[in-house]
């Protein structure tokens, strides 16, 4: 669009004799649009493409992976790179998934890549649930990204969970250990100082909430919730793990801010008005620990106080 109104005032400047003002014009005309890419480009790529190196290897190794007539259901933030499939649905913000019939059926998710449409902790009920499913078999996972196998085609019908696999969030100095059953899958602190789960995500208004968190291992590890979106701690519980015996350790917290989300718009001269982000906030649970500690996390959850 820049290099085109350019090319278009030097032409009109030659056509019409306006020498002395076309300078002046284009010098204008360029320094507005040094003013936009100053203000855009570098919001690109954290904003725009979330879609990492590691995770498009693994996506690469999914496509050649599922058989050319397989129906896939995929999420809208990594469906593009499966457009050439003879059969893929989009994956909505629903609980259910239909599936084809006729066809194997393979779901495709990928919480952390990409913009998605559907939240986080939505994406991990999914996971939950497909893990908890006996129709469903986790055949790839790399990276965050996570490829099942479904047999049959009637509908898969996901319900309500008050907690969250642990193993579908992120992970800082942990690592999701998923070769058993489902219900033994866990994320395994690796004895560094960090977070063992974080970036579990819920959008919350301000209120009063319990977070629980299912725990086990040696020493002391903290279970914190903060406010992601103005990056505040919110709630902090220091807990002692000893004989490896699993608890769940739970809590309440109030929540109150009064900084809503504001989507990015630009400065300056270079502002847009965008859309309005959403009126709540997001909280953040995460589990930390220490070197010295020896932790597993295997659910997480929050859910509003009665």
């Amino acid at each position: 669009m820049a290099m085109g109104s350019l090319f278009v005032t030097s032409w009109v400047g030659r056509r019409l004799r306006w020498r002395q003002t076309v300078p002046i014009i284009t010098s204008l005309m360029i320094l507005n649009a040094l003013g936009w890419a100053a203000a855009w480009i570098p919001r690109v790529a954290p904003t725009w493409v979330r879609v990492n190196l590691a995770a498009s290897g693994a996506l690469t190794t999914i496509q050649r992976m599922i058989p050319h007539d397989a129906a896939l259901i995929a999420p809208q933030a990594v469906i593009g790179r499966f457009a050439n499939r003879v059969a893929v649905y989009p994956m909505m913000a629903n609980i259910h998934f239909r599936l084809a019939a006729g066809r194997p059926n393979y779901v495709l998710l990928a919480p952390y890549q990409g913009v998605h449409l559907s939240s986080v902790s939505l994406m991990a009920r999914e996971l939950g649930d497909l893990a908890d499913s006996h129709r469903a078999s986790l055949i790839y996972y790399d990276h965050g990204v996570y490829l099942w196998r479904i047999r049959g085609s009637a509908p898969l019908v996901f319900g309500p969970r008050k907690t969250l696999p642990a193993w579908a969030f992120g992970t800082q100095t942990g690592a999701p250990v998923v070769g058993s059953t489902p219900k033994h899958w866990y994320v395994a602190g690796l004895g560094n100082n960090g977070n063992i789960i974080d970036q579990a995500y819920w959008r919350k208004p301000n209120g009063t909430y319990h977070v629980a968190v299912t725990i086990s291992g040696w020493g002391p590890a903290q279970i914190q919730v903060w406010d992601a979106t103005t990056g505040h701690l919110v709630a902090n519980r220091y807990v002692t793990l000893s004989n490896g015996r699993r608890v769940t350790e739970s809590y309440p917290f109030v929540f109150n801010t009064t900084r809503p989300s504001r989507p990015y718009g630009g400065w300056g001269w270079w502002r847009t008005d965008p859309v309005p982000g959403s009126k709540n906030n997001q909280l953040e649970v995460r589990v930390y620990a220490q070197a010295s500690s020896m932790v597993n996390v295997y659910t997480v959850g929050l859910v509003s106080s009665p």
